[in-house]
């Protein structure tokens, strides 16, 4: 899919509307699992909260690996989540390049959930039988 800036501003932040490309997010499998018995994803990125940080990390395709070499590269027990944003409800603004999710993520809006296996093509297809 293709990005469709709908406002843009001096300060670099621009909205976007709901039919962008998929985000993703790098989740640690305990959160991941918080969410489950919640209902909704609410970590911002490693050891903060959305209500602490104010709004979701997350990256596009391109981003994934040079987000997992530089934050999660020390962990074995990451998911990756594959976020279709016409299924969120809080608005997406892409900030610094790096697309930010404001609000809590809808576990429908994760169209998938896998084991992040250190590349995205990787963690994306299906397991070796």
């Amino acid at each position: 899919m293709i990005l469709v800036s709908t406002t843009g501003d001096r300060s670099g932040r621009h909205r976007y509307r709901a039919d962008v490309a998929p985000l993703y997010h790098l989740a640690l499998a305990e959160d991941w699992a918080t969410a489950g018995r919640r209902g909704r994803y609410t970590a911002s990125t490693r050891d903060r909260t959305l209500e602490e940080e104010g709004f979701v990390h997350c990256s596009f395709a391109d981003q994934v690996e040079a987000t997992a070499q530089a934050f999660y590269a020390d962990i074995d027990d990451v998911v990756l989540l594959q976020i279709d944003p016409a299924l969120l409800q809080s608005e997406v603004v892409v900030e610094g390049g790096f697309p930010h999710v404001y609000g809590p993520i809808e576990l429908e809006a994760v169209v998938v959930a896998t084991p992040w296996r250190g590349r995205l093509a990787e963690s994306l297809a299906p397991p070796a039988q």
